[in-house]
């Protein structure tokens, strides 16, 4: 028994306790990432609203002379652009499961999940956000692509 303040605490009553406390980091481990990447994708359509609001007419033109990149090119086209990130390039894995591709105009962001080492050698899994720019031309070439933003959390 130890004496914690007015009262004895047992063993149990104080592994329950560490139990407890380390459910709530581990919660919390999954919950900040979802705010902060939300807080992300918010941020950047505030500013393309911002963009897009003063430049309305020139952007309706441009709009309708590039067609549609289908989703799983934009996503193929990402990974390049994600691998330039990455600690470990080489040991990166895209695995085909939850991928969210959002388009605005010819600017596309790809949200989805990678497994890669890290910088102790684990292999762990990430979500990566990338955001780039469609500027015409073959689809699956990096050079039609211009990348806005990276981000791995």
């Amino acid at each position: 028994m130890k004496r914690i303040g007015h009262r004895y605490q047992t063993d149990l009553e104080f592994a329950i306790k560490v139990k407890r406390a380390k459910r709530i980091l581990k919660y919390a481990s999954v919950i900040l990432p979802v705010f902060v990447l939300l807080y992300f994708l918010n941020s950047l359509s505030k500013n393309q609203d911002q963009t897009s609001k003063s430049n309305r007419n020139e952007v309706i033109k441009y709009e309708s002379q590039l067609p549609r990149v289908p989703d799983n090119e934009a996503w193929v086209i990402s990974r390049r652009f994600v691998k330039d990130y990455l600690k470990a390039p080489s040991t990166a894995d895209f695995p085909f499961e939850k991928i969210y591709v959002s388009v605005s105009n010819d600017t596309y962001t790809v949200i989805a999940p990678v497994d890669a080492q890290n910088s102790f050698g684990a292999q762990i899994r990430s979500t990566f956000i990338c955001q780039m720019i469609y500027l015409g031309g073959k689809t699956y070439s990096e050079e039609s692509w211009k990348p806005i933003a990276v981000a791995v959390e």
